[in-house]
């Protein structure tokens, strides 16, 4: 029962941050993406608004980073829909490990840069990949030294 609360978990994550990575490739200038949308005024702009080149130039930069968030995202939840649910080992290291290396790297580039809401949205994804992969490592560690079946 555990175990698959934590998977269900795992996979509302993952399922935010398809729609997520979505955003940023379709709707770049969304009002809950503002927050991106500031930080690149103020870098490039002084605080002005955003020209119309400026513009079309951040929503190619965000739809970048939306396409490897998405092409990650769906590779992590063909693992978690199969390798994951049986308990294999290789699939708790590979959706671990890769969220947090995201989510620390993600949140050190956006503190070191004073991107606020990136620092935010990363710990948010922290909250929703790491703590539950994390949590579900007693699970595949009696998985794993259980006795092998004979059949």
């Amino acid at each position: 029962m555990r175990f698959n609360v934590l998977t269900s978990w795992l996979l509302l994550g993952l399922a935010l941050h398809v729609l997520l990575a979505l955003a940023f490739v379709a709707m770049p200038a969304a009002p809950f993406l503002d927050g991106l949308q500031a930080s690149c005024a103020d870098a490039f702009y002084l605080g002005m608004p955003l020209t119309d080149p400026a513009k079309a130039h951040h929503g190619h930069l965000l739809g970048m980073a939306g396409s490897g968030k998405l092409g990650w995202a769906v590779a992590a939840l063909f693992v978690v829909l199969g390798p994951w649910r049986r308990k294999e080992a290789w699939a708790w290291h590979a959706v671990t490990w890769s969220a947090t290396t995201w989510v620390l790297v993600d949140f050190a580039h956006a503190t070191r840069h004073q991107v606020h809401f990136g620092a935010i949205l990363a710990c948010v994804m922290g909250f929703l990949l790491v703590l539950p992969a994390l949590a579900a490592r007693g699970d595949f560690k009696a998985a794993t030294s259980a006795p092998p079946t004979q059949g």
